[in-house]
């Protein structure tokens, strides 16, 4: 998980519009993940909707799949099953309050999210080019210099958008910095 707001998150009044009688948290007994709602998006994803095409990457607390919602490519970040606990349920749920309501070009457009254990997972645009990293170290690629100050550029325009919006990354790197054939954004 990557977003950390600075000011407090968790403090909303409001809630997903599935479930606006419950408290904010998770258990084991719920059959969701709430996520303060205020009203202004609808976010939700039916997972009878999304198609998995192939795995693009795995981490220690879930897969990436490249796919498609409703014809639109899309990268879905399953959270395993197996791995799942409170803390993880409250680090997926600040995710997607955060990413939600992100809206700049630099930045990976968050699509939408499921929300009902087992099935925990985020939508996003997708980026055809991969990863920086991957580029550099997976297919030994060399940036040009034009090439690395756009990439540079990029990623402080997202970030300094983040931060005028109290929002802290905590997880930038080569593996977050995704391209396609015109810009970089990242996670």
């Amino acid at each position: 998980m990557g977003f950390l707001q600075k000011q407090s998150w968790l403090k909303q009044h409001s809630f997903s519009p599935k479930r606006d009688d419950e408290k904010m948290g998770t258990n084991a007994y719920q059959n969701y993940v709430a996520i303060p709602n205020d009203g202004t998006d609808v976010w939700e994803i039916d997972p009878r909707n999304l198609k998995f095409e192939n795995k693009v990457a795995s981490g220690s607390y879930g897969d990436l799949y490249k796919g498609t919602y409703c014809s639109q490519e899309v990268a879905i970040k399953v959270l395993k099953p197996e791995r799942l606990n409170t803390d993880l349920q409250k680090e997926f749920a600040q995710e997607v309050f955060i990413m939600r309501k992100v809206r700049h070009k630099n930045v990976v457009q968050f699509l939408g999210a499921c929300t009902q254990p087992p099935n925990l997972c985020i939508i996003t645009e997708f980026m055809s080019g991969g990863s920086v990293y991957d580029y550099l170290h997976k297919q030994k690629g060399v940036f040009r210099l034009p090439s690395l100050l756009k990439v540079a550029i990029d990623v402080s325009k997202g970030m300094n958008y983040l931060h005028q919006n109290n929002i802290i990354h905590r997880d930038l790197k080569a593996a977050n910095l995704l391209m396609d054939e015109n810009e970089v954004r990242f996670l």
